[in-house]
């Protein structure tokens, strides 16, 4: 399993996959085993392996929150968005400090315009990482969406700080117009 893994990590991925699968006939009960092969497949771009391995690790441990964020991952690549943000959801029930998952959850939930269910997830992912650049970026958009545009170009120089290109272009363009920002309302109590 660990050869298979740093496989994985030096990019060897027909290499990992195939260690992995022999690790998996020794211990075929093994969730993080199946997660790992989950992982390389998920790399080598066959998501509809990926997606069963996930599965499988999940089945095995339904408290493998990084099987439910990857499943959620591979899901939402092959355009199913309703098992994406199912899978997310569990991911984040298990551990909630997983701001990457909240963040792919709030895109998800934007895609399907749901858009306040968008903004409580990137809300989650900020709370969970006040750096999370690509959340910052998110809730831009929701907030632009929604014409909350001071809010919009508070997020925007926020991800910008943080290295977001598209944030900072953003940013200056609202600017441009005199927008004022604005902290968003989970934030008007907190400093950052």
């Amino acid at each position: 399993m660990k050869l298979g893994v740093a496989q994985h990590d030096l990019d060897k991925l027909p290499d990992a996959i195939a260690t992995v699968k022999k690790a998996i006939k020794l211990a075929p009960k093994n969730p993080v085993t199946w997660y790992c092969l989950g992982l390389a497949q998920h790399d080598q771009g066959n998501l509809e392996e990926a997606t069963f391995s996930y599965q499988k690790a999940t089945n095995l441990d339904p408290g493998l929150a990084t099987a439910w964020y990857s499943l959620g991952d591979s899901r939402g690549e092959r355009g199913d968005l309703a098992g994406a943000m199912d899978a997310y959801e569990k991911a984040v029930a298990i551990d909630p400090d997983l701001a990457f998952a909240w963040n792919n959850l709030a895109d998800a939930r934007a895609d399907v315009g749901d858009l306040e269910g968008a903004i409580a997830a990137y809300e989650h992912a900020l709370i969970a990482d006040p750096d999370l650049a690509p959340a910052w970026f998110g809730l831009g958009l929701t907030y632009e969406d929604l014409n909350r545009f001071r809010e919009a170009l508070f997020c925007y120089d926020r991800a910008g700080q943080l290295g977001n290109e598209e944030g900072k272009k953003l940013a200056d363009i609202f600017r441009t117009k005199n927008v004022q920002p604005l902290r968003p309302p989970f934030l008007r109590q907190q400093e950052f």
